[in-house]
């Protein structure tokens, strides 16, 4: 295994090495010591091997420069003072030719359904007490009306169909607005980088309610793409309507059903559908609604919680089997659960950002997301062995980092020759 993940790491490093060169460097010439590709590789060197802080950063450089796996140490001060000028377009870039490039290595298939399907969902960056240069949205002191901090938050997609869930773009969420504001923008931005002419990555958009309007599902449908959109309070006559079509229904046999055993209690999950909604409500793309009832049981099998989710569609009703919808809603926790919480946990990216100046919250943001790709990338899908009736269980992150950060430090020749030996 540990040979495996060094060639994975080395071709990794050298695809990253490849794709940062368009990035503009924000120092003057004369300031100018230490190459920029050279500062952002140690930035990605740090995610990839998880260092808490940009200290840490350098001492993993220094032992990577003793052993010949760098060309060169980058002080801290150095990637604190050059994160904060970078362009975030221009190393979205970086993120986005990653993405292509998984896409084109048949990495990003999906698994369990016919569709690709991206989830989009809002985050919060980091906490400060400045404002961001105006990005952060000011939170105040009921008491006194006093501002106590900012947010700083994107709007994030990941490809939650793929086997490991990679977060395949980022868009800034202005002070002045939420992400529904920001919907249609970024959906267009998806379309522009991953549709037609570009790989066609995702069939499938799928939103939580706080998505769910008519101008939003138009754009998703008029661009070509299926959507899926929670419903709840907010949009009142839908729910309403959807209620009455389908909770009668529930009395009755389901058209799909699920069970799953987690921490001695049983989860059981029932689907109905109904496509009598179609067209309602001048929802003229609208083709069908779903309803998956969540019930919690306890040892005996009584029910002691329930929980209903309600789902709108313009997929034709043939598209997903019931079985396949089910799966679809369960996935889209993946943005929560394995995009959101490893980045939360693992990168402490709401508790622990390297800096909060200038552009940095989201540079840093973006080069999280790329590393974040290739570890989990890496633990999810190229470590777990195919075509066996149950994969074995994940390799804990802590060891990954271990070893991902053991393969870095290897001289720049092995990893060439390793990178050279394909995956």
């Amino acid at each position: 295994m540990k040979r495996r993940i060094r060639r994975f790491v080395a071709h990794q490093v050298n695809s990253l090495r490849r794709c940062i060169g368009a990035i503009r460097d924000p120092r003057h010439a004369s300031w100018v010591r230490i190459p920029l590709a050279d500062v952002v590789m140690a930035c990605l060197y740090g995610l990839l091997a998880n260092c808490r802080t940009p200290r840490d950063v350098e001492a993993m450089l220094k032992e990577m420069f003793a052993t010949g796996g760098a060309a060169r140490t980058v002080s801290d001060s150095t990637l604190f003072s050059v994160v904060q000028g970078l362009v975030p377009t221009q190393v979205r870039d970086v993120l986005v030719t990653q993405v292509r490039g998984l896409h084109r290595m048949h990495a990003l298939r999906p698994v369990g359904l016919p569709v690709s399907v991206g989830t989009v969902d809002g985050k919060c960056l980091v906490v400060t007490s400045h404002d961001a240069n105006g990005w952060g949205q000011a939170h105040h002191d009921p008491a006194t009306g006093k501002v106590t901090h900012h947010l700083v938050r994107a709007v994030r997609a990941t490809l939650t169909s793929a086997a490991g869930k990679p977060c395949i773009d980022q868009m800034p969420i202005p002070a002045d607005t939420n992400d529904m504001g920001v919907c249609i923008d970024f959906v267009r931005q998806l379309h522009d980088t991953y549709g037609e002419g570009h790989g066609n990555l995702f069939e499938v958009l799928d939103f939580d309610a706080g998505f769910c309007s008519e101008l939003n599902a138009r754009t998703v449908d008029g661009l070509g793409y299926g959507y899926v959109f929670g419903l709840k309070a907010g949009e009142p006559t839908l729910l309403e309507e959807a209620q009455r079509l389908l909770l009668p229904r529930l009395s009755g046999t389901p058209d799909a059903e699920t069970n799953e055993r987690r921490d001695g209690l049983r989860f059981r999950r029932r689907l109905v559908r109904t496509a009598d909604i179609a067209g309602y409500h001048d929802w003229h793309h609208l083709r069908q609604a779903w309803l998956v009832r969540q019930e919690k049981l306890d040892a005996k099998g009584n029910v002691v919680e329930t929980e209903d989710r309600f789902f709108l569609s313009n997929l034709p009703w043939n598209r997903l089997k019931h079985a396949e919808i089910l799966l679809l809603v369960r996935n889209h926790w993946g943005i929560e659960n394995n995009t959101f919480n490893s980045l939360d946990v693992q990168w402490r990216e709401d508790s622990g950002v390297w800096c909060t100046k200038g552009h940095a919250p989201y540079v840093l943001g973006l080069l999280r997301l790329v590393a974040y790709n290739v570890v989990q990338h890496l633990r999810c899908r190229h470590l777990v062995p195919r075509h066996v009736a149950k994969p074995p269980d994940l390799i804990p992150w802590r060891r990954l980092f271990e070893q991902v950060r053991s393969a870095l430090t290897l001289p720049l020749d092995v990893l060439d020759r390793l990178a050279a030996q394909g995956l």
